[in-house]
């Protein structure tokens, strides 16, 4: 599958089939987080792998696509380099890096016919206890997968031409992409 494909063909999968997704598939869905770009290559990340036995499903509030997934990645970051090698900055670096591998995490699924959903409503406390989560160690994500028994329509999206900006901001080049109505 190409690229341009996957990133346009990506959605939000809150429903799956019960059917398991191999350990083999796992692996290669979690291996392409190390490929992310990260800042200073201190590569923060640090994930856990849980198959979805409903452990989770009151903590994230019983959403649809956590207690339906056949597996969960919990992104978490160690951020000990992080805040040694960037004084000030440490923190948005960790959350980048993260974002980044998650993001590779996504389209890596969706190339595989596996679905995926960021998870963003969680109780971090009941997580950090749940899973034994060190303090020192944060919890910036968790991602549902399992095979999709949905196939959600294409949300809005804006055009490119209302929201790209040139040399500036406020600097529409309207001659470049013209706005759409």
């Amino acid at each position: 599958m190409n690229i341009d494909k996957v990133i346009k063909e990506r959605r939000s999968i809150r429903h799956f089939k019960k059917k398991d997704v191999s350990w083999e598939k796992i692996n290669e869905i979690v291996e392409s987080i190390i490929y992310a770009p990260c800042a200073g290559e201190i590569q923060n990340w640090r994930p856990i792998v849980l198959r979805n036995k409903g452990q989770l499903n009151d903590i994230c509030f019983n959403q649809s696509a956590v207690i339906n997934c056949n597996f969960l990645v919990v992104v978490c970051s160690d951020n000990s380099d992080l805040k040694a090698h960037y004084k000030d900055r440490w923190d948005i670096f960790a959350i980048q890096n993260t974002s980044a591998a998650v993001q590779n995490m996504l389209l890596k699924a969706a190339s595989m016919k596996i679905g995926s959903c960021w998870i963003g409503v969680y109780d971090e406390e009941k997580i950090r206890i749940s899973l034994e989560i060190p303090d020192e160690i944060d919890i910036h994500s968790i991602i549902a997968f399992g095979y999709p028994d949905e196939k959600p329509d294409m949300p809005l999206r804006a055009s490119l031409g209302n929201i790209i900006n040139y040399d500036r901001f406020g600097n529409k080049k309207k001659d470049v992409f013209p706005l759409k109505k």
